[in-house]
């Protein structure tokens, strides 16, 4: 009674506890710890040239110049994305995933992952540097402490220049002969679809002023945290639907994906939306729309009906006053 057939194995091992304790506000311990969070980085400058020196106003109290002549946070500080020593932050680590008070005193790694065991209270808690899932019983590493999203230094593969996705690459129409999209107006990277639209050719974008720009390019951080120990499984809760464990054992975002500035979830690349003066533009009546032909048609029509009544009326005003009569005398 109260357990059950392991799915790897024929041991009969104790039903896992229910314990949702990962995003409890109260961190009680055993059974949940404080833990450092691993810094994914601790460089924050150089200090080859003489002498030798980091700035402590630029860096923080807690920069120091290595033997390697690096500008690096000292122990329990991690470097932050403005090139500042900052304190390593600590998460709430949920360490216990089931029990194991049945003999042989067995803790399933298939379920919990290789860092469990069986502590002295018939615990099954997972060993250091591991936490238990918010959304199932497996050990997984802590995430790496990235405060990278601004930085203006984007070094792969943990972060890439990706593509920002256009929000808008029509800047107008070419519906009427010569079906002519003006380059002087919209830059040089403008053409004129099938559809008779005037269109940014690929790589580029439409900004407010109806001008095709090169499309921007952002720096998007791909690495969330790390997947070293078996199954090499990341969390989908935790860091969203796009993650996948890399073959250097790295939780990484997916295409069209980044990691968020100010958590470890994967969020789609924003969209280049520089669009504010489009709609003022649009509003105006003469802002881009050519004179349609029927229009010069009726304008030569009524000039030529008013050149015709001029005429006339010269003519009939001749005719009426006739020639003058010779001066007398």
């Amino acid at each position: 009674e109260g357990t059950c057939k392991e799915a790897d194995s024929e041991m009969c091992s104790e039903i896992p506890q229910f314990v949702d304790l990962a995003v409890a506000d109260e961190c009680v311990a055993p059974d949940c710890v404080q833990e450092p969070q691993p810094c994914a980085n601790v460089q924050v400058s150089t200090c080859s040239i003489w002498p030798h020196h980091c700035s402590i106003l630029k860096h923080g109290d807690a920069v120091y110049c290595t033997d390697d002549h690096v500008c690096a946070c000292k122990e329990g500080f991690c470097a932050n994305s403005q090139g500042v020593c900052v304190e390593q932050p600590k998460i709430n680590c949920i360490k216990k995933v089931s029990t194991c008070h049945t003999w042989p005193h067995h803790c399933s790694t298939t379920m919990h992952g290789d860092s469990v065991s069986c502590s002295p209270d018939r615990d099954c808690v997972c060993g250091e540097g591991t936490c238990k899932e918010a959304d199932s019983e497996m050990c997984s590493e802590i995430p790496q402490f990235v405060d990278l999203a601004v930085a203006d230094e984007c070094v792969a593969p943990d972060c890439v220049q990706e593509p920002q996705p256009c929000a808008n690459v029509q800047v107008s129409t070419c519906s009427i002969w010569p079906h002519h999209c003006s380059i002087l107006k919209h830059g040089d990277a403008v053409y004129c679809t099938d559809d008779h639209v005037c269109a940014c050719k690929e790589g580029f974008c439409a900004n407010s002023q109806g001008v095709c720009v090169e499309q921007p390019k952002i720096n998007c951080i791909k690495k969330v945290s790390t997947c070293h120990t078996w199954p090499h499984h990341c969390s989908t809760t935790m860091h969203g639907d796009s993650v996948s464990c890399s073959p250097d054992r790295d939780c990484v975002c997916g295409e069209g994906t980044c990691k968020e500035a100010d958590s470890g979830m994967c969020s789609e690349i924003e969209k280049f939306t520089d669009l504010a003066g489009v709609q003022k533009q649009n509003e105006s009546p003469l802002a881009e729309a050519p004179i349609p032909l029927s229009a010069f048609f009726a304008l030569a029509t009524v000039a030529a009906i008013s050149v015709g009544a001029a005429a006339m009326a010269m003519t009939l005003r001749r005719s009426t006053i006739g020639e003058a009569p010779p001066l007398l005398g």
